[in-house]
Parts: structure tokens; sequence; C-alpha cells
């Protein structure tokens, strides 16, 4: 037998015996083939790769955190949040003597063009209004500025103060919703306002206070009187004031001079010559109620206004006392203080001034009796150098004193020991050389006029 034909089927037996069949078995033979293993042989299985390491388990599975996502910042369309109105609280001051007025505010745009006015009318004090101005569509972040035009003293915003005219800068915004109402723009602004208020004014007619029944108002910064009432006390009959209210028109003749003023208007007459009073002629609650510095002036009086304390002082110069201004301004005539003291012998009459050499104001002015044809008082310019309480005479007094030359002074006329007059005469030529005037008016010059203040005898 050939011996190549022997070992290669050894060769293959052994082969098969060393390498495993990993092909699934055969349950059913193949048709015309024959079985390869017997039916006791043990079928090959399969290899079947180690399990991995299992872990062991915990006590209980992990928790994964609840994250809680934070409300969404309101999302701004190109440039902001749209808006078409500014807000603004307007917080009213408390005042004394509160004038009632229309307060009138002006909205601009950042270029300050002007875009709409809002008026508040103000009647009192320690409220809050609110204005609403409406506006051309804006983004957040836009500015504009509120003004104050008139109908007011000053606007506080923030911790400025401005004045009438002052344009007040407002920035809007946009901030986060506090609600669901909440648009979450910011254009509401609050400012606090001082209104326009009167001083408490004192009313003088040739050194006579004057009290009034209707309270003297400012406005824009002058004197405004009722009508009636005024004129009444400046001495103007009913009859002499002709109103008529189709037109507005006012005439007042006093004194041989006629004034015309209009309601709502600072268009005025003096003498039949057109021209401007200081502030309009008004109604207010019912009363009329006119330019005080131009009525006077325009009836041939004077008038002064001078500070005192909180209040202000106003003093009406009848023609009297304007006509004696103005002849002891000609005179130059000069003084070591700011009074001087006229005493005209011709007209009985002691007149008080205040101010400096050419610029002389009137005061007062009160009746006087001088001294007797034998025993005549002095004339010329001389200086009040003491101030005394009284002389004594066996049968009455005088006093106070305010001597100015030697013996001759300026005392009150002749008063009981017990109490009352002893000589109370005045316009007359009685004494020994003194000028006596009236207890009230001497008590007043010696409380007013200082020592060393010129004493001018004509």
């Amino acid at each position: 037998m050939n011996r190549k034909k022997i070992i290669l089927p050894l060769i293959l037996a052994v082969f098969v015996q060393a390498f495993p069949v990993f092909a699934e078995p055969v349950n059913q033979q193949a048709e015309g083939t024959a079985s390869v293993v017997s039916e006791t042989a043990p079928t090959a299985t399969p290899a079947v790769p180690e399990p991995a390491e299992t872990p062991e388990a915990t006590s209980a599975p992990e928790q994964t955190p609840i994250v809680i996502e934070p409300t969404p910042e309101p999302t701004p369309e190109p440039g902001g949040l749209k808006a078409h109105q500014i807000l603004l609280d307007v917080y009213i001051a408390g005042v004394p003597n509160l004038n009632w007025s229309d307060a009138v505010f002006g909205i601009y745009n950042e270029a300050k063009e002007y875009l709409g006015e809002q008026t508040l009318s103000i009647t009192q004090t320690g409220v809050t209004h609110t204005l609403i101005f409406d506006v051309p569509e804006y983004y957040t972040g836009a500015k504009f500025y509120i003004m104050p035009i008139s109908g007011l003293k000053t606007v506080q915003y923030c911790d400025t103060v401005y004045p009438l005219g002052a344009y007040i800068e407002l920035a809007t915004y946009a901030y986060l919703p506090t609600s669901a109402e909440d648009t979450g723009i910011g254009n509401h602004f609050g400012v606090t306002v001082t209104p326009l208020f009167d001083r408490p004014i004192n009313l003088y007619f040739d050194g006579v206070y004057q009290p009034m029944t209707y309270r003297i108002k400012i406005q824009n910064d002058y004197c405004i009187v009722p009508m009636y009432e005024f004129m009444g006390k400046l001495g103007v009959p009913a009859e002499n004031i002709k109103y008529d209210a189709a037109t507005g028109r006012i005439q007042i003749d006093y004194n041989g001079k006629t004034v015309i003023f209009f309601v709502g208007l600072t268009d005025a007459y003096d003498n039949y010559n057109f021209t401007y009073a200081e502030t309009p002629t008004c109604i207010l609650d019912d009363v009329i109620f006119i330019p005080l510095r131009f009525a006077v002036t325009a009836l041939g009086c004077g008038v002064s206004a001078n500070e005192n304390g909180d209040a202000l002082d106003v003093r009406v110069t009848l023609p009297y006392g304007n006509a004696a201004a103005s002849f002891i301004n000609s005179t130059g005539v000069s003084s070591r203080t700011n009074y001087l003291v006229w005493i005209s012998r011709k007209d009985y009459t002691v007149t008080v001034f205040e101010g400096s050499a050419n610029n002389w104001s009137y005061v007062n002015a009160f009746k006087c009796s001088i001294g007797a044809p034998s025993t005549p008082t002095i004339t010329g310019q001389y200086e009040y150098f003491s101030r005394e309480a009284r002389w004594s005479y066996p049968t009455y007094y005088v006093g106070p004193i305010m001597r100015f030359y030697r013996g001759y002074a300026i005392h009150s006329t002749l008063l009981r020991y017990g109490g009352g007059v002893a000589d109370g005469r005045l316009g007359m030529q009685i004494s020994h050389g003194c000028v006596r005037v009236a207890p009230e008016n001497m008590n007043w010059l010696v409380n007013t006029v200082p020592l060393y203040s010129k004493i001018y005898v004509t």
C-alpha cells in the first residue's frame, strides 16, 4: 500500500480531534450522507465567555437633584421695551397762605422738542396728583424732559431744586416685573413742588396800618389787591369805580386822575395814555384784583415795599406823601442814619422819610403844633442827639422827648399826671418853641427814628 495514502487520513483525524467544531449540530441527517458521529458520542458545546464582574449593590439608588429654573428677564425688543406714556406724581408741599393756581408742566423729547403739556389745579397742600403725558412710542432707555412752565415757585426732583422754565431730565428704564399686570417699564417719576403762596403782607396808608378783609396776593412777584376794598380805604367813592362785566373794562377816577384796567390783561390806561400794568387784572373767587403798584402810581400816590422778617410791609403814600418825597429829594439833604425827619412849620406837619440823600422814601406824617409867634420854632438842619422819658411841670408833663438843639425838641402834647390830656391842640402856634405831636405819634417816633438822625425844620 502506498505510504502517502495511509499517512494523510491519520493527519486529518488528529486535526479533527484537536479542534472542536463550532457549527450548529445537525439534528437531522442529510439525505445520502453517512453519520460521522455515533449516537452515544457527546455533542460539541460552543465556548461561552466568562461574565464581567458585577459591582456590589448600594442600599438606595442615588437621587437626581431638582433644579428650579429662574424666572426669565423680560425679553426686550430691539433697544428696550416699548412704551408711549410718561407718568409724573406731583406732591404739593405745605406753604402758608396758599394761592390757588393752575400749574402747567410741559413734556419734551431728548432733543428738547415740545411734545405737549398738562395743567394741574392746585387748591390744597399735602396731596399728590398724577399727570399722564401721552408721547410718541419709545423704547426704554430714552430720555425725556419735563418743564414747570407756570403756576409754581419751584420743583424738586431727587436732590435738586429747579425754578420755572428749567428742563428736568427723566431717564426711562426697564426692570423685572413684580406682577402679571406690571409692564416692567420704568416711566413713572415723582417730584415735590412748592406752590404759589402769599407772604403775610401788611398794608399802610401814610404810615397807618390798614387791615384787609381779603388778603393782598402775590401774582408774578407783584402785589394785587381787592379793588373795591382797597379803593375804599384810599378814599375813592364807589360811584367813581365803573366795571363793565361784558367787556372786562374797569375805570377808576380819583384825585383828578383816571386809570383803566381790563380783566385778564396787562393792558391799561394811565390818564388815557395806553400802557401796560406790571401784572394782569384778574378775578379770584368772584373778587376783582388789580395790580397795586400801577393803580396807586397812576392815581398820584407813591408806594414802597420793605422786608419785615417773613412778612412784607407795603406802604402807600397818599398824594401829600408823594409830593413831600419829591420836595425833600430836591433839597439834597442827608442824614447820619437812614432816617430823616422834616418839620414843616407852614403845614404844621412832621414827615418821616427812610433812605438816603436824593433817594428818600416817604414813611409817615402827622399833624403838629409849633412855637408861638413870640417864641417861634427855629429853622435849619439839626441832629437828634438826646432821647428822654419826660419833662415835668407843676400841672402837666410831656414825653417822650427827642431833643435836636439845646432846649428845642419834638415831644408829646401836654398830659395830666392822673391820666388824660391837658392840652391836645394841634395845627397851631402855641408852644415855647418845641414841636408837639399826639402821644401815639410821639411813641411811634421814638421807637422808629434812631439817634443822630437829621431833623430838618423849614
